[in-house]
């Protein structure tokens, strides 16, 4: 939430992947930005709305189930259930920020959807990516920097791992 109060600015459009209660979701929409919340679980997503409508933030926010690209044909992250068929969500140059607490494998995966679903533009093309441990670091930077992405900063928390990227290169 630190790095989203240092880097989300008003109009922005902010994607948070992997919304699941939707703190992050409604932390974008309060600092002023236009946010897609995506979940691919059932019950995240309804949490997600459920706080997005308890902050007052509904006018900012919208909520959807699915994935980013590749997301899509990874199942569930965590080992519940999806539906059989995961909505897809194909987006190109949409986004000034993506903001994904999601797992150190999805992060790597989703390297290329990211890079494809962010503008690059004097406000835009910025990755919060956290949700993984310090091990895991040396690989997500690698599989970031092959997609154009450059190190910004990172916060860590005992060992829990949050970077700031900048896309680089569209």
């Amino acid at each position: 939430m630190q790095l989203l109060e240092r880097y989300v600015i008003p109009s922005m459009n902010v994607l948070d992947l992997g919304s699941g209660s939707g703190i992050l979701t409604v932390a974008a929409a309060k600092l002023g930005a236009q946010v897609v919340a995506l979940d691919n679980d059932r019950i995240a997503v309804a949490s997600t709305q459920t706080t997005v409508e308890l902050n007052g933030v509904a006018s900012q926010v919208t909520v959807l189930e699915g994935s980013l690209g590749q997301g899509c044909e990874l199942g569930h992250w965590m080992g519940g259930e999806v539906a059989e068929t995961v909505s897809r969500l194909a987006a190109r140059n949409q986004f000034d920020l993506i903001a994904a607490n999601i797992f150190a494998r999805v992060h790597m995966a989703l390297a290329a959807d990211f890079r494809q679903a962010l503008r690059c533009s004097e406000q835009g093309g910025w990755l919060i990516a956290a949700g993984f441990t310090a091990d895991y670091e040396p690989e997500i930077t690698a599989a970031f920097a092959q997609e154009g992405f450059a190190v910004v900063e990172c916060e860590r928390l005992d060992e829990w791992v949050a970077i700031v990227f900048r896309l680089t290169t569209q």
